[in-house]
């Protein structure tokens, strides 16, 4: 019998993981709290440095775990540790006995509107990386009108090393994402 590794999250590095385990002769079991798999970056329009559109990334690392059990819309309800192994009972109703636990829960959005400084939901023009993301993929935000724009700038760190948000690191998402923004928003 192969050896079960449940993996926790079902971003890109949740998938990119059960797919190495499937070639290492794993069983990989992804459990995704949302309704999808590929985390973050599924809604990313390309990606740095070639321009990669996101959805084709996204599109591979599943068919590359398309053979490992994957639980979406569930969570963990309680995990015990026995002698040499865990007994994980899922929100679904499925109990799961492993010895291996991954990890791969990803990161959350900082809330832009609690560094009122920078003007996140007073002044309209004023958006998140995240926003923007959307809007790429959309083309659908009133806030984001090209023929009135003049000058466009990105603010970094927003809410990262800042010990009064609650965030002392650095996020080391930030800095690649304006850059790739940058060169789409030029073209």
């Amino acid at each position: 019998m192969k050896e079960i590794v449940l993996i926790i999250g079902g971003g890109i590095a949740g998938m990119e993981a059960a797919g190495q385990l499937l070639k290492l002769g794993y069983s990989p079991i992804i459990i995704e709290k949302s309704d999808r798999l590929g985390g973050h970056v599924a809604k990313w329009h390309r990606l740095f440095p070639d321009m990669t559109p996101a959805s084709e990334v996204i599109s591979e690392l599943i068919s590359g775990c398309k053979d490992a059990n994957i639980f979406l819309n569930t969570e963990i309800s309680f995990m015990n540790r026995l002698k040499d192994s865990y007994n994980i009972m899922l929100s679904n109703g499925i109990s799961i006995t492993t010895k291996y636990i991954l990890v791969t829960t990803g990161f959350r959005l900082f809330d832009a509107s609690k560094k009122e400084e920078y003007g996140y939901g007073i002044y309209n023009q004023v958006i998140t990386n995240s926003d923007l993301e959307n809007w790429f993929n959309t083309r659908n935000d009133d806030r984001i009108n090209g023929s009135e724009m003049k000058a466009i700038g990105f603010v970094h760190c927003v809410g990262s090393r800042d010990e009064k948000a609650l965030n002392p690191q650095c996020s080391k998402v930030c800095c690649i994402t304006a850059v790739k923004q940058a060169i789409e928003m030029k073209e």
